[in-house]
């Protein structure tokens, strides 16, 4: 299924289950094929709609990075939330994906009952540590553009923080490679330019205004997201940190069981404080 958005760009998404709704985010060189695990895992007990960001999956590939920009992609997000009717729907993100949930909850807090982020992050803070990246993702998305799809999968796949922690996310390791294959590169270089960490505005200060409940779930053996969970977790209101065991940064791979008790548990007890 499709949803329109800005200058008539699509976003294709899948839906299953009955329940309180949950909308989900996939990572960068995912979609929602590879958030399939949790999807499946939250269907008997809620209605979810997995989406495929801009530049992946089946969603269109536009040319040009204005199309992949941060605030389109929120306001694509939210037509696509809108025209559905699961406003009030819980909002799960996992890394790239969550940057754009937090983004979404804070422009659109009234629309949400919760979020989950999973390996994600506020953005960064730091303006020179921003201008780094950007420059870094701008170079690696020229890179993307010239030596093609397979040189970039076997250079993402291995860098150390997306090595699988757990003899499943191993097993998985032939599938998701095939997933990140399918991938389109000039649309791969686009979403860095448009959606990268070092031009995706941070919301770092915007936490303490968040009025939602937010769980911050990190994998036991990522050590750099643990410490960014705790420290969102420390300045959201109402938020809370699990920590998913044997899981590195795709919990969705290493310990899909694991991540969807975490997230089911929260969900529940938000429904049953707001009487859902």
């Amino acid at each position: 299924m499709t949803s329109d958005h800005l200058d008539s760009i699509s976003l294709s998404f899948v839906q299953l289950g009955r329940g309180s709704p949950v909308v989900v985010l996939h990572g960068f060189t995912g979609s929602a094929a590879a958030m399939f695990g949790v999807a499946d895992a939250l269907a008997p007990h809620h209605e979810v709609m997995s989406i495929d960001l801009v530049g992946h999956g089946r969603s269109p590939k536009p040319e040009g990075a204005a199309h992949y920009g941060y605030e389109r992609v929120v306001a694509a997000l939210d037509k696509v939330i809108v025209d559905t009717g699961l406003a009030r729907a819980h909002l799960l993100g996992y890394s790239m994906g969550g940057r754009i949930a937090l983004s979404y909850a804070v422009a659109h807090c009234d629309r949400l009952r919760s979020v989950v982020l999973v390996s994600a992050s506020a953005g960064i803070a730091d303006a020179t540590l921003r201008a780094q990246r950007r420059r870094d993702d701008e170079a690696l998305a020229d890179r993307i553009e010239h030596e093609g799809i397979g040189w970039f999968v076997d250079y993402w796949m291995s860098l150390p923080l997306l090595q699988p922690r757990s003899e499943l996310g191993a097993s998985l390791s032939a599938r998701t490679r095939a997933q990140r294959m399918d991938n389109d590169p000039h649309a791969l270089a686009n979403v860095l330019r448009g959606l990268g960490p070092g031009v995706f505005p941070s919301v770092r200060d915007h936490l303490g205004d968040l009025d939602l409940p937010v769980a911050v779930i990190a994998g036991e053996h990522d050590m750099r997201y643990r410490a960014v969970a705790e420290d969102l977790v420390g300045r959201l209101p109402r938020g809370v940190h699990h920590v998913v065991p044997d899981a590195g940064h795709a919990p969705q791979f290493d310990n899909p069981a694991g991540l969807a008790g975490a997230v089911l548990a929260f969900l529940r007890d938000v429904d049953a404080e707001i009487g859902a």
